[in-house]
């Protein structure tokens, strides 16, 4: 069964050391997995731009791309439902302009972890791109060690691409 979206979130925070400085809240959390969305439920009457990926509300284990924008009709579209007739690069008319591209298979798991835990790490990093060395007469902190962690955690979670 896929992760839902508070799942994904509960993931991420070890993965991130969410509770480490500088921190990250569960509200911050639960914004970076939205950003790492692979795509959504079709909805009806309902605007998508170039790019959007969504799955069918009754799902047919296929992903589409919106690749030209536009309001989706009242009615949903008639997806292909049967193996021999899907095809990535398909294309079905939605609404008057909107028009959706077969993207291939649906994934499993609609929230990118990986992805996610990338964007934590970054997000990180910038908090605490301001830190500087800081000392007492008994303590010295070099706080600028912490963004350079962040950085090079965030590089272990690098989408891999294939080119």
């Amino acid at each position: 069964m896929a992760r839902t979206r508070a799942q994904t979130a509960e993931q991420l925070a070890p993965l991130c050391s969410a509770e480490l400085y500088p921190t990250l809240s569960s509200d911050d959390l639960l914004r970076i997995v939205d950003g790492a969305v692979r795509g959504s439920t079709h909805a009806v009457s309902t605007a998508y731009a170039v790019g959007d990926r969504v799955v069918p509300a009754t799902p047919n284990g296929r992903l589409y791309r919106a690749v030209r924008a536009g309001t989706s009709a009242a009615t949903a579209p008639d997806w292909a439902t049967e193996p021999g007739l899907q095809y990535t690069g398909q294309r079905y008319s939605d609404g008057d302009d909107l028009l959706w591209e077969d993207d291939g298979p649906a994934p499993i798991e609609m929230y990118d972890l990986k992805l996610a835990a990338q964007r934590a790490w970054l997000e990180k990093a910038g908090r605490a791109a301001a830190d500087m060395a800081v000392s007492d007469q008994n303590k010295s902190v070099q706080l600028q060690q912490v963004h350079q962690h962040c950085l090079e955690m965030a590089t272990r979670y690098r989408p891999m691409g294939i080119w």
